[in-house]
């Protein structure tokens, strides 16, 4: 099961260069990285990383089934929520996004 906390959690040796290729903005190698990433051993950021490399390559269909993926796992996720706004402003789905991005938002403040 992935890991509900990914602030607890150091990322695996692919997660890690995942993240380094999608920090240098080669998009295309951190997705097959992230996807080479064991589904028992994803983080909640990996799922949104993987997301964010398909919004950047303007695969947002795809990005926003990750989001809700990643948001089954933990609804309060502050990332999960900002960057499914982010899928769905790129599919014009403009209400829907402003609705993820007050989610994001409200999760993302301390209570």
């Amino acid at each position: 099961m992935p890991n509900s906390s990914s602030s607890l959690v150091q990322p695996t040796t692919i997660a890690a260069n995942a993240y380094a290729l999608l920090e240098s903005g080669d998009y295309h190698q951190a997705l097959q990285a992230f996807q080479n990433i064991s589904e028992g051993d994803r983080s909640l950021d990996d799922w949104v990383n993987q997301a964010v490399c398909l919004i950047h390559l303007e695969r947002a269909e795809e990005a926003l089934q990750l989001c809700d993926r990643a948001l089954l796992l933990n609804a309060d996720y502050p990332s999960a929520w900002l960057f499914k706004g982010v899928a769905l402003h790129r599919l014009n789905r403009f209400s829907e996004a402003y609705a993820c991005y007050q989610a994001a938002a409200r999760e993302g403040t301390p209570s």
